[in-house]
């Protein structure tokens, strides 16, 4: 016995053509278009994100530079030697100055760290490194501090650099 519910599919497909080719063409343009605008808003977050993480711990590295400064010698004062004064001390214990050159600046012998937010305390090394993960130079005589930027590579067009 045949059921009135049965089809026989076979019969009723056998006449369709499926998808043209132009018809497949179109739709994989569609979606490939759809990938682009969905990269093409990616990446730019992304790169956003980079800069301003560089931005950030720039902004808190040359926080701590004049601290530094500040603290040795008043404006203008000593200039850091190196990234990693900081966060480390070189041994000698946090005295005031009381020479006569600096009388009238609070002035401080020593390392009176850290000259850097708590948070980058938790990674000694990680405030060196910008949103690439690539490190910060430090020129100490003129104590800018650059970035390498996106291409990671030092000296070329996308270098960021932070003026004292």
């Amino acid at each position: 016995m045949t059921s009135v519910l049965h089809f026989n599919f076979k019969k009723i497909y056998a006449n369709e053509a499926g998808f043209s080719l132009l018809s497949l063409v179109f739709l994989i343009l569609v979606i490939s278009f759809a990938g682009i605008a969905v990269t093409s808003a990616i990446l730019p977050s992304a790169l956003t994100r980079q800069v301003r993480e560089t931005t950030d711990k720039a902004a808190a590295i040359r926080a701590g530079i004049q601290t530094y400064a500040f603290n040795h010698g008043g404006i203008g004062g000593t200039h850091l030697p190196s990234l990693d004064t900081l966060v480390a001390t070189d041994g000698v214990a946090c005295a005031l100055d009381l020479t006569p050159s600096h009388s009238t600046y609070l002035s401080l012998q020593g390392w009176c760290g850290p000259y850097v937010d708590q948070v980058f305390l938790e990674d000694l090394n990680g405030f060196k490194t910008d949103g690439w993960g690539t490190l910060f130079t430090y020129d100490s005589t003129t104590t800018l501090l650059t970035s390498c930027g996106p291409n990671r590579t030092c000296g070329d067009g996308d270098d960021i650099a932070f003026a004292p």
